[in-house]
């Protein structure tokens, strides 16, 4: 089958969709602009999960595929001065969601149209919320997949940095499990004048953050993958209170259940522990839980000698495993058992991959500060290559619902 080039219609949503992002949830205009965009089509179309929607293509006897695509955006600004950059500010499509709409959308479209190059159902799920966790289930709560049965396989996508021509696939492992918590220490508040008459939380939140840093590198074997990243902390409104609260959020990523689990328990230990030795309390919410990628070696066998015999043998190669995570996976938690795919285009500038940059200057003293910010990159945005992870099934022991939100664990110390 010959692909041809992105048609001008599918490219003017792309940018559409680029310039008027939405957050999870509120994707009301982009559902509104994918379902007047497939209208023409002979998709059944209806709404699903709130804000996303179902599109069904029916041509008739053979395999049902889904294909998944997920509409939200990123609560960032965009700096990036293109010409369809965001209209909306502090909102962003910073994680190609624009993408995989537009794509799907276009793809879609073109099957509509070529139906003598094709056999079978194809749906179209259109995923709202993904960056919170709750659109996959709330498009199964909302019925995805009742007209058509479990489809045989289904396919999704993302779009990540990389050298552009490139499309990389990998069987087994491909995207690690996530799982993440916020946690708040909690002690006493006062004057920094006299912090003994009071009980600091942020001495014990950093004694926590730092302590943590350790238990990838001294706890877990260097040849399994594992990744626990603090990426927010916030304490205190004035330089001379001690703040009765700090909060921070930790992340944790791993392929194999056994060390996703040490992971957990190792961060628990060491802020109950911390906890105890500062004399504060502090309580531990989880705020998400997702399975790892395991890409099903024979569906992702298939695709790769499909997208070699369009983009040529060079261009499909397997890329190494990834920490990154998706959303995407949560649906398949009812339908275990099932070979699955995941097509993840890459938008990239042209040249190699580039690291972020650097700062310029060595570190000065607080004293002696220029003001000066180092340089700064932003996403494009702009489609590119394609990465896929194909065929992913999910181990038995991620079998459980990723998304419980209000486990919490809490050590006090009065």
């Amino acid at each position: 089958m010959n692909v041809p080039e992105a048609p001008a219609e599918i490219l003017d949503l792309y940018r559409d969709l680029h310039a008027h992002p939405e957050l999870s949830g509120r994707e009301h205009r982009t559902q509104a602009t994918v379902r007047a965009a497939l209208e023409p089509t002979a998709a059944r179309i209806r709404d699903c999960g709130g804000t996303g929607l179902e599109a069904v293509l029916r041509n008739g006897e053979g395999p049902t595929v889904a294909f998944r695509a997920d509409l939200d955006a990123l609560p960032l600004h965009e700096n990036t001065g293109l010409p369809y950059a965001s209209t909306v500010p502090g909102v962003m499509h910073a994680c190609g969601h624009d993408v995989h709409t537009a794509a799907l959308t276009g793809a879609m479209r073109w099957l509509d149209r070529h139906r003598d190059t094709w056999r079978g159902t194809l749906v179209g799920v259109f995923q709202p919320a993904e960056e919170t966790g709750a659109g996959a289930l709330a498009m199964l709560d909302d019925g995805l997949f009742e007209a058509t049965g479990k489809p045989d396989v289904m396919l999704g996508q993302h779009v990540t940095s990389a050298p552009l021509g490139r499309l990389l696939v990998r069987p087994g492992w491909f995207l690690s499990a996530q799982r993440s918590w916020r946690i708040t220490v909690t002690g006493t508040g006062g004057h920094a004048s006299r912090p003994h008459l009071a009980r600091d939380p942020l001495v014990t939140a950093v004694a926590m953050v730092s302590r943590l840093q350790s238990v990838v590198s001294r706890e877990i074997d260097p040849f399994r993958m594992a990744v626990l990243t603090v990426a927010t902390f916030h304490a205190g409104t004035k330089e001379n209170v001690i703040p009765a609260e700090a909060v921070f959020t930790v992340s944790a990523r791993a392929y194999e259940p056994e060390v996703a689990e040490h992971l957990r328990t190792a961060m628990l230990r060491i802020v109950h522990g911390e906890a105890a030795a500062g004399g504060v309390d502090a309580r531990v919410e989880e705020i998400s839980h997702l399975p790892a990628v395991w890409n099903d070696p024979a569906e992702n066998a298939r695709a790769a000698r499909a997208l070699a015999a369009v983009f040529g043998d060079a261009a499909a190669r397997a890329p190494g495993r990834s920490a990154a995570r998706q959303r995407r996976l949560q649906p398949l938690r009812r339908a275990p058992g099932r070979p699955r795919g995941d097509l993840e285009l890459r938008g990239a500038r042209p040249g190699p991959a580039r690291r972020a940059p650097q700062p310029r200057r060595p570190f000065r003293p607080a004293s002696h500060r220029s003001g000066r910010r180092g340089p700064g990159g932003g996403a494009g945005g702009a489609p590119g290559t394609a990465e896929g992870h194909l065929g992913y099934r999910i181990p038995s022991g991620f079998l459980r619902d990723p998304c419980a939100t209000s486990k919490t664990s809490t050590t006090k110390h009065h």
